[in-house]
């Protein structure tokens, strides 16, 4: 669908590396012609520098949900590569702890994580792609992560839909993609598989009557980024097998 080099001489700035998914967007993006920029947590470093990228990708480390560390990062990635054309926050936090059990600094943490980051990183990317006047902003939410992520992602995607109307007039397009269970996503990050009781449930309620892999959802991802998504922004695309939203 997708010529290999449809992306070629534009900048991708993917959050998240080291993660599953995130490494799956880091191929195909790859794959399809994109500079790269990746931009992982302390917890994920090992993974994140040994996804395997083109020549010139740059890592970064970063805390997503320090503001200042934030500017920081997106700033020097945009000086040094000169442009960013496409973000996606693709940061997983996995939190499952129910919200009548879970301690306060534990949720605002996860919070932090999953909303505030993605604020952040959407907010810093707009300067360099308003200079170009397009840009694409793809944040995802990790819709059956648990109850943090349940209502993380009703965050993002009302973020998503105020920003797209905001930053229509500079051509830049946001739109959310709603991730459903994947079958790769099965560990927490300190690599002790969570047993999720929804797991089984989801697997025989989905329509399709499976999990969904992260190689699929990365295509949602590039249709969003392409000009095939012209007339697509302030939307959440669900990539979840029919169960969300």
């Amino acid at each position: 669908m997708f010529t290999t080099d449809i992306f070629k001489g534009q900048v991708a700035l993917i959050t998240g590396a080291g993660q599953p998914f995130a490494d799956a967007l880091i191929h195909r993006f790859a794959s399809l012609g994109a500079q790269l920029a990746l931009v992982y947590e302390k917890r994920d470093e090992e993974k994140a520098l040994a996804v395997e990228a083109p020549a010139g990708t740059i890592r970064r480390e970063c805390d997503g949900s320090d503001s200042q560390a934030v500017k920081t990062v997106v700033r020097a990635i945009a000086a040094e590569l000169g442009r960013i054309d496409v973000l996606i926050c693709a940061a997983y936090d996995g939190a499952a702890e129910s919200l009548t059990e879970i301690a306060i600094d534990r949720w605002q943490r996860a919070i932090d994580a999953q909303l505030c980051s993605t604020m952040h990183f959407n907010r810093e990317v707009i300067r360099p792609m308003m200079r170009n006047k397009s840009g694409r902003i793809i944040n995802v939410i990790y819709a059956l992560a648990g109850p943090i992520g349940n209502v993380a992602s009703r965050g993002v995607a009302a973020l998503t839909r105020t920003l797209a109307a905001e930053l229509a007039p500079q051509g830049i397009y946001v739109n959310c993609i709603g991730v459903g269970e994947l079958e790769e996503q099965g560990a927490n990050h300190d690599g002790v598989k969570v047993v999720r009781q929804t797991t089984s449930i989801i697997r025989s309620a989905a329509p399709l009557g499976r999990l969904g892999r992260v190689d699929e959802v990365a295509e949602v991802a590039v249709f969003l980024a392409s000009p095939a998504a012209r007339l697509t922004s302030g939307h959440t695309m669900p990539a979840s097998g029919g169960i969300y939203p």
